[in-house]
């Protein structure tokens, strides 16, 4: 699944260190952007575990 470059950025911003503080604030920017969700989700480093948590 090809990912879109919004995702790509906010996938950047993510890792261990991210605090639920931070997080919080990139979802207020995302809002209801359902299909970019979508696309968070269904991200290759997400689905893969490939995250460092």
């Amino acid at each position: 699944m090809k990912v879109s470059s919004r995702a790509v950025a906010i996938l950047k911003q993510i890792d261990s260190r991210t605090k639920l503080g931070d997080l919080r604030k990139m979802a207020k920017e995302i809002k209801k952007d359902h299909s970019l969700a979508m696309e968070l989700w269904a991200s290759v480093n997400f689905c893969h575990g490939s995250y460092p948590f």
